[in-house]
């Protein structure tokens, strides 16, 4: 008995230790040759972290009053009795903070500054980081292996671990810990620093409700549609789309600038952005490898709330020497759920066979052109192809994907018993852990066939009858 329990110790660690492997040092898909920052510790997935952060009662009362206003609070942090002083905490989030302000919780996401109030101080080269709440993330690890099936596609996303998370000395539960991508991002991942943005179009942020609209599941992208209606017909240039070269049409851009810009900075951007969407030269406009990396883990993991999305939102882009690359942000609507909620007449049998060539979703190729050029030429469209065709057998079949997120659910799954305030009870987090560890194998299944030609890649040209069922998965991951 004694031998069986250290074998499956062993099998628990070996499964670790490749998924750390995996997880750090990655510059599209391969180890980067820069050395490996101090602050990796943090997101050793290995280990579940403690986080304990105390803040002035008044300060934690007034952030609870107006969380939706993102204030920064100086708190002290404590990680893994390591103590630093004069931190910027704020709440973060958009339907996740909403969710949280308009219910009895306290279990908002938060973003952790270490330089904002103490001369551009970072903990171990860590300059930001976000505790995510998992809201939407049922067993906690839709997120995390989002970014896992990225990296392994050779795109390119943050590093995320776990942590215990105390306030004011009481539990407040689990928390996924994001890198986040800012200046220490481009200094783990990058050789000379560039332009680094996340784009956001202004209808998205907005609080304002469109009037009349009782907002409800089945109405989601209803609401969606009349919100982006109300408040500007265009996204402001989130979504890529060349508009001419006034700077004041790409708000959506370069309102969301993380890095200082210039305004240098933002017509090479444009020059790029209209090249790009005339397919001039796009080796000078795009690292190529990168791009195609992302969206065979994107459309793999398929999160609608995103650029394939009507939202066009939820990803970072980077611009370097006018060379773009879009990095990975924001999958707890992934393995499906945004569209299950904006098509509640799919099911997760059509969910799980979509086609890898027609990934958008209530918005047209013309309206994507970082997905078009792959989309409109053979040779890029089968060197995507080839991205996916790696992904499955080197992550899939060789049950890598099934070893990872079992090890990992299996170090979370105490926590998430003892967990205080999250948002959801252990059978609804066991069904999540199984559905998501099925929708990951018949999703690949059927991506294998696609590859194969014996189900189209196309979703609306695909027979019924050739199909990999999906049925037996009944519950939202």
């Amino acid at each position: 008995m004694k031998k069986k329990k250290m074998k499956a110790l062993e099998c628990l660690a070996t499964a670790m230790d490749r998924l750390w492997k995996g997880a750090t040092g990655l510059v599209s898909g391969k180890k980067s040759n820069l050395e490996e920052p101090l602050y990796k510790n943090l997101f050793d997935r290995g280990m579940v972290h403690r986080i304990d952060i105390e803040i002035n009662e008044a300060d934690w009362q007034h952030l609870r009053d107006h969380s939706r206003e993102k204030i920064k609070y100086d708190v002290s942090v404590t990680i893994d009795g390591e103590k630093l002083n004069h931190v910027a905490m704020s709440t973060k989030g958009n339907a996740s903070l909403s969710h949280v302000a308009n219910s009895e919780s306290d279990r908002y996401n938060f973003k952790l500054n270490f330089g904002r109030f103490f001369n551009h101080r970072t903990y171990h080269g860590l300059d930001k980081m976000k505790l995510s709440n998992l809201y939407h993330d049922r067993c906690g690890l839709k997120d995390c292996m989002s970014y896992r099936i990225m990296s392994e596609a050779g795109g390119l996303a943050p590093l995320t671990g776990f942590a215990w998370v105390k306030i004011n000395g009481e539990d407040f539960g689990l928390y996924l810990t994001v890198e986040e991508v800012s200046k220490s991002w481009i200094a783990r991942t990058q050789v000379h620093k560039g332009a680094l943005y996340k784009p956001d179009p202004e209808w998205i942020n907005t609080n304002s409700h469109v009037p009349g609209l009782k907002l409800i599941p089945s109405d989601l992208l209803n609401f969606f549609r009349k919100k982006r209606e109300h408040f500007g017909s265009t996204d402001q240039g989130s979504d890529l789309v060349y508009r001419g070269d006034q700077v004041e049409n790409y708000k959506g851009i370069f309102n969301n600038a993380i890095t200082k810009i210039s305004r240098k900075d933002q017509e090479r951007l444009i020059q790029s952005l209209k090249k790009l969407n005339n397919r001039e030269n796009l080796s000078s406009v795009l690292n190529i490898d990168e791009v195609i990396g992302y969206f065979a883990g994107h459309n793999f993991s398929m999160n609608h709330d995103s650029y394939t999305g009507i939202t066009a939102h939820n990803y970072y882009l980077y611009e370097e020497n006018g060379r773009l690359s879009a990095i990975a942000w924001d999958y707890n609507d992934g393995f499906g759920e945004f569209i299950a909620f904006t098509h509640p007449d799919l099911t997760m049998t059509d969910l799980v066979n979509w086609g890898i060539d027609t990934p958008l979703v209530d918005t047209e190729v013309p309206q994507r052109p970082l997905w078009a050029w792959i989309a409109e030429d053979e040779k890029y469209l089968n060197s995507y192809h080839a991205v996916l065709d790696d992904l499955i057998e080197n992550y899939f079949t060789s049950g890598r994907f099934e070893e990872e997120a079992t090890a990992i659910y299996s170090m979370i799954r105490p926590y998430l018993e003892k967990d205080p305030t999250f948002f959801y009870s252990m059978e609804e987090c066991e069904k999540s852990y199984h559905s998501l560890k099925a929708f990951g194998i018949k999703r690949a299944k059927s991506i294998r066939k696609q590859l194969d030609g014996k189900l189209s890649t196309e979703t609306d040209k695909q027979n019924e009858k050739d199909k990999v069922d999906a049925s037996d998965i009944t519950v939202l991951i």
